[in-house]
């Protein structure tokens, strides 16, 4: 809820106080829900990386690269979640807002060097350049909540 200048004028120091202490707790949760959505792609991309490199070294399967449709049904499920939390939260803080545009950035670069790679055939570099890619939005997130099994996640 916004406050005009002329009515906070009007706050005695303990109401200032309790509209402070309410923004700040605010901010802590919605900084918890994005943990959420850290540990579900963590959990898949490990999923599928391991799945991948199991199935292409010891099993020689070519089809194993269909393990990384699971990814589209984690998007899915992760804009379910994001609208469901979203029309919840009434603060938007300075830090989700950087958040949100380092994953966006990724999610466009991606889908350029995705297509780019797929026009020019070049199937078996997707995968590892999504890979390293992947790493850079993770390691500018964990520096932003300074948080460093992000960052570690990243390399």
């Amino acid at each position: 809820m916004w406050l005009k200048l002329s009515n906070m004028e009007n706050i005695s120091n303990s109401q200032s106080l309790a509209l402070i202490s309410e923004m700040i707790n605010k901010a802590k949760n919605n900084f918890s829900e994005n943990g959420t959505l850290f540990i579900l792609w963590g959990i898949v991309i490990s999923f599928c990386s391991l799945f991948h490199f199991i199935g292409a070294v010891f099993l020689n399967e070519s089809e194993v690269a269909y393990i990384w449709h699971l990814t589209w049904i984690t998007g899915i499920v992760q804009i379910i979640y994001l609208i469901k939390t979203r029309k919840n939260s009434k603060v938007k803080t300075y830090t989700g807002n950087i958040i949100d545009s380092i994953w966006l950035v990724f999610s466009l670069s991606s889908l350029l060097m995705v297509s780019l790679l797929l026009y020019q055939l070049q199937f078996s570099s997707v995968f590892p350049a999504l890979l390293i890619m992947y790493g850079i939005p993770t390691i500018l997130s964990g520096t932003v909540f300074k948080f460093k099994p992000l960052i570690l996640g990243g390399d």
